[in-house]
């Protein structure tokens, strides 16, 4: 007993210990250090050391003595040096991967056996935040205290947290990315707020399943309201009109200009465009598969278990060192990076969160619930309504499975994304790389509806926008907005307002102005998706070739409605009404607009 209580007493007073003493001190060789090794050190005392690798010598003197005990005890994997299961791995997990500046990050480790679950007590885990590399972050350094991160207002970059079980070779690592705050950017928060709405749904999609192998219906009810809740708090509308290319401010540079500012492209350059389309190729038909499911329920859940597979797949290739991308390819492919994390990554979220909840309510688990908010342009092709079919559409053990991983998925590749593009802006920040001010050339020069320039009609096919000042790629992919009834007066007052600021420094100052125009849209109470109104082809042309009539520019490019434009007037009997045009182009490093105001008759 008295052996039992000194060993006791030396585990307890005292704390960390080094890992070589942590090798020394494992006597039996199990590979932890416990109350077991501490009895057979000792029992040993006074006597010689076998050798210089005697495991029961920690301070390597030649003798087992009590000093050698209180070093093991120092190095003990669990607390108190009690014996318990062998750890074979461990996990740390985040509560999301990209947070705003000023937030704290709770660490929560999981150590395993050779199960896989958890071991408990847990051993002791110990945590450290790695040392960034150069040009990786920016600002106030975060502080680590316990199992919390805390972040500055000006902290900046990707940062690592280290964890180990202490007295084990069993390590694990996550990566956090640390962007401006919704105060500080509402573009930059949209990016932090997704993050958490996709770590929503991996937990709530989880609890569901938990919940319903203990046959807890109420609790089922709780996570899937958590899931839709999650799902409609995605702007999916505001998100498509933001980008994740923010630095503090300044632009980033286009591929051409960063090549030349001593960034040429490499092999992984193009194997990361050609992965990047893949992702973005996957994640469009995990979506179409769960919006519009073919009747076969169990055929639709083995195609979406192969596509979760596919996806899968897709992450570890894009961790190959031959596919990472350098700053040129981030920065020249910037427009579809910026497609797949502003569009595809929302309304795949607001896809999966949707099935889920309407699967749980074809089996009778959960009560009727609204869908989340609207997916956004160049989304859904169409909605879930509830009730839904009277048969569930996927087998609900499989689908909630394959949702879970392709929500899990999504997150560390959004994650991984996000981390190169912050970590691309601080690196061109430090070295004076960025484009100070926004390019603002485009304009909207004139537009043919018929034969009248004084005014315009709608539903006239052949009616065409002549946009100058852009090139035919960006007008080709660019937004193109009409604004009628009673949000004219307040967009018209906004455009005024951007116009007023000079030079644009940041994409805060451009963001915020499209915000502006989505709340004035909501407040007149018109649809985004009416406003929002696509062409059907562009062209480039010339005054001297037969076109920009309208506009008698020298050159201009020619963006063409088939059928011409949908009505967006206030209604009631047809009468001369003012439409502001908007053309967007949707490049991250200059998203610069034209407008016009045209009057427009009919209904």
């Amino acid at each position: 007993m008295k052996l039992q209580a000194l060993v006791i007493a030396l585990a307890l007073g005292f704390g960390a210990g080094q890992a070589g003493a942590a090798a020394r001190c494992d006597v039996n060789g199990d590979g932890m250090v416990d109350s077991r090794d501490a009895t057979l050190i000792m029992s040993a005392l006074g006597q010689n050391a076998s050798g210089p690798n005697d495991p029961r010598d920690a301070n390597g003197d030649g003798k087992i003595t009590v000093a050698d005990a209180r070093s093991c005890a120092t190095v003990c994997t669990y607390a108190g040096c009690a014996a318990s299961t062998l750890p074979a791995s461990m996990q740390l997990s985040l509560p999301q991967l990209v947070v705003g500046a000023g937030s704290a990050v709770t660490l929560t480790p999981k150590v395993l056996d050779n199960t896989g679950q958890a071991i408990s007590p847990a051993p002791i885990v110990i945590l450290k935040l790695a040392t960034p590399a150069p040009n990786t972050t920016s600002g106030a350094a975060p502080v680590l205290g316990g199992t919390q991160v805390s972040t500055g207002s000006s902290t900046r970059g990707s940062f690592t947290v280290e964890a180990s079980v202490r007295g084990t070779g069993i390590s694990t690592k996550a990566v956090f990315t640390v962007l401006q705050n919704a105060t500080q950017s509402a573009n930059s928060g949209l990016y932090v707020n997704l993050s958490g709405a996709q770590a929503s749904l991996v937990s709530n999609v989880g609890a569901i399943q938990a919940a319903l192998q203990r046959g807890d219906s109420a609790a089922v009810q709780a996570a899937s309201n958590a899931l839709a809740a999650a799902a409609a708090g995605v702007n999916a509308n505001a998100m498509s009109l933001s980008t994740p290319y923010e630095p503090d401010s300044g632009f980033v540079p286009t591929g051409s200009e960063a090549a030349s500012r001593g960034f040429p492209p490499t092999q992984a350059d193009a194997n990361f465009a050609a992965l990047n389309s893949q992702l973005r190729a996957k994640l469009a038909q995990i979506r179409q598969l769960l919006d519009q499911p073919s009747g076969n329920a169990a055929a639709d859940t083995a195609a979406l278990g192969q596509y979760a597979a596919d996806l899968e797949a897709l992450w570890a290739q894009s961790q190959a060192a031959a596919n990472r991308p350098s700053v040129y390819g981030l920065t020249s492919n910037s427009l579809a990076v910026n497609d797949l994390l502003a569009q595809d990554m929302p309304t795949v979220l607001k896809s999966v969160a949707a099935r889920v909840n309407a699967d749980l309510q074809q089996n009778g688990l959960v009560a009727a619930a609204a869908l989340p908010a609207a997916a956004g342009p160049r989304a859904r092709p169409s909605r879930l309504p509830y009730p839904a079919p009277r048969q569930p559409t996927f087998l609900l053990t499989g689908l909630l499975g394959y949702a879970g991983n392709i929500g899990g998925l999504i997150q560390r590749i959004y994650g991984d994304y996000l981390d190169q593009v912050q970590k691309m802006a601080i690196l061109l920040a430090a070295q004076g790389l960025l484009n100070q001010y926004l390019s603002q050339t485009a304009g909207v020069g004139g537009l043919i509806t018929g034969a009248s320039q004084s005014f315009h009609a709608y539903h006239m096919p052949g009616s065409v926008i002549e946009v100058t000042g852009v090139t035919l790629a960006d007008a080709q992919t660019a937004d193109v907005f009409l604004i009628g009834g009673a949000a004219v007066n307040a967009v018209s007052g906004l455009i005024n307002q951007f116009r007023s600021l000079g030079q644009i420094s940041s994409i805060r100052q451009v963001f915020d102005f499209y915000k502006g125009m989505l709340d004035a849209l909501q407040s007149a109470g018109k649809a985004y998706a009416d406003a929002h109104q696509q062409p059907d082809s562009a062209f480039a042309t010339s005054f001297w070739d037969g076109g920009c009539l309208s506009s008698l520019a020298d050159a201009c490019v020619e963006l063409v409605y088939d059928n011409g434009f949908n009505y967006v007037g206030s209604g009631g009997p047809i009468k001369l009404e003012p439409v502001i045009i908007l053309v967007r182009a949707r490049s991250p490093q200059n998203p610069q607009f034209g407008s016009g105001i045209f009057n427009f008759v009919g209904s």
